[in-house]
């Protein structure tokens, strides 16, 4: 990243062994714009990002859904420093209409059709346009593991998006929701859930439980890793 604010902002995030990340809650449809808030207030301290400056910058309308590759295209407009893990075939699924319609109706099942009339496929298109040959993808064949989660949470702050259904215990469903991850140690994964229902920063979930809920995006792995620790 390209600024001085970053090394200052990383300096003061650290408060009881753990990432001190802001907490701003959705008001509703922007819980990826509020993980991004989150975020964004350790990277870049000085600026106050509103959800119209990040619904432009997501390509976000109303209650469309935003997809992590929407989220990481907006990280790489802003010259933030970021990883987003994909997997092998992530964009040759997005960059094609008609197999990423197919694809987002098989795998969610009763939810598809759902998913779909909330889905901007251009918006979502383009920012996989952005994204190709960035140095920012991590493209793998393996999920993240709660391992990496961990280390992540040493110098960076992870944007994770979760099966929420699942995570509330709700089976063969797919609300998808997106909370930042502070901290993980000792068999838990401490959050922040912008809400609206349950808002909370630093909620604790036992991370066998997270994991169960850490896969959701078809053609993704759910997450995005902002750094703030280079140039220390």
């Amino acid at each position: 990243m390209k600024n001085s604010f970053r090394i200052k902002a990383f300096k003061n995030a650290i408060l009881w062994g753990f990432m001190n990340v802001p907490f701003y809650r959705n008001r509703g449809y922007h819980c990826a714009q509020a993980a991004m808030k989150c975020a964004l207030g350790v990277a870049l301290p000085h600026r106050r990002f509103g959800y119209a400056e990040l619904d432009m910058l997501t390509g976000h309308y109303l209650d469309e859904i935003t997809y992590p590759v929407q989220i990481a295209a907006a990280f790489e407009d802003m010259e933030i420093e970021y990883t987003y893990f994909v997997k092998r075939d992530t964009f040759s699924i997005i960059l094609d209409e008609e197999l990423f319609l197919e694809t987002t109706e098989r795998l969610a099942g009763k939810s598809g059709k759902t998913i779909l009339k909330r889905t901007n496929y251009l918006a979502v298109k383009k920012a996989a346009k952005r994204l190709v040959g960035s140095e920012h993808i991590n493209e793998r064949s393996e999920r993240v593991s709660i391992g990496e989660l961990q280390e992540f949470t040493n110098n960076a702050i992870p944007i994770c998006l979760l099966n929420f259904d699942r995570f509330l215990g709700r089976e063969n469903c797919f609300a998808g929701h997106y909370v930042v991850v502070t901290d993980v140690r000792n068999g838990s994964v401490t959050y922040h859930n912008t809400g609206p229902k349950g808002a909370g920063a630093n909620m604790i979930a036992t991370s066998k439980r997270f994991m169960e809920a850490w896969e959701l995006c078809f053609f993704d792995y759910d997450t995005i890793v902002m750094d703030v620790s280079r140039g220390l």
